[in-house]
């Protein structure tokens, strides 16, 4: 099970219960996944979550980054 712990600056990712890094916004308005490296691997499922959620989160910025550029 993953979990997107929102605070006011950032998203805690928790998959299955464990800390696995935030997702937080950058320097130019997107957020990016800052993972806590551990031994292994990486599921693709839990890769597939982060990115949903990551698309969900710069949606908004990204229609208005489109909008001054076009």
């Amino acid at each position: 099970m993953i979990e997107f712990v929102a605070y006011p600056q950032n998203y805690n990712v928790r998959v299955n219960n464990i800390y696995c890094g935030t997702l937080e916004p950058k320097e130019d308005g997107y957020w990016d996944w800052y993972p806590e490296l551990r031994p292994g691997y990486i599921p693709s499922w839990v890769l597939r979550a982060i990115a949903d959620k990551l698309d969900e989160v710069n949606a908004e910025w990204d229609e208005k980054v489109n909008e001054d550029v076009s």
